[in-house]
C-alpha cells in the first residue's frame, strides 16, 4: 500500500461553521487536517485506476468525542458518534476539491450536549477514512446546527 508520506503534495484544510439562529454561520473552527493513508486508496480507485470503482468516492464523514492526535495511519474516529453521507462536492480550483457537509439539529445529541472534538471524512460506504482532524471541543445540542467545509488540494 502507498502511504500518504511518499504522496507529500496532498493537504487539507477544514472549516467548522456553527449556524445560530438567526441562519448566519459563526466560524468554530479553522485548521489544517490530516490526509490519512486511506485517501491513497480511495484515490487510486477514483482517479488512476482508468475507471471509477463503485463505492471508492468521498462522500461520508463522521463526527465523535475523541481527543487523541491525528495520525496519517488513522483508520477511524477515535469515538465516533454518527456517521451520514455529505452534501456534495465542488471543484473549487484546478487543484482543491471541496466537500461540504451538515450535522443537523437532530444529529449527534446523545449527550444534549454531546462535545463534539473530531471529524473525518470516508470513502462512499463509510468504510475507508481519508482525512481526520480533532479540535476544541463544540458543543452540540438539539438548538445548533453546524456546516462545514472540507477542503482537499493535490498539487
Amino acid at each position: 500500500m502507498i502511504d500518504v508520506a511518499s504522496f507529500p503534495n496532498v493537504s487539507g484544510h477544514f472549516k467548522l461553521f456553527q449556524t445560530n439562529m438567526n441562519s448566519s454561520d459563526i466560524l468554530c473552527v479553522d485548521k489544517k487536517n490530516t490526509i490519512v493513508n486511506g485517501f491513497m486508496e480511495v484515490a487510486a480507485r477514483t482517479i488512476w485506476s482508468g475507471a471509477q470503482q463503485t463505492g471508492y468516492g468521498i462522500s461520508q464523514f463522521g463526527v465523535g468525542t475523541g481527543s487523541t492526535a491525528t495520525n496519517v495511519a488513522d483508520t477511524s474516529l477515535e469515538a465516533s458518534v454518527l456517521t451520514k453521507t455529505g452534501d456534495g462536492g465542488t471543484q473549487i480550483s484546478p487543484t482543491t476539491f471541496r466537500i461540504n457537509g451538515t450535522l443537523l439539529a437532530d444529529e449527534a445529541n446523545d449527550g444534549d450536549p454531546t462535545l463534539i472534538t473530531e471529524m473525518g471524512l470516508f470513502s462512499v460506504t463509510g468504510t475507508i477514512m481519508v482525512a481526520r482532524v480533532v479540535f476544541e471541543a463544540q458543543d452540540k445540542s438539539a438548538a445548533i446546527t453546524f456546516r462545514f467545509e472540507w477542503d482537499i488540494t493535490v498539487t
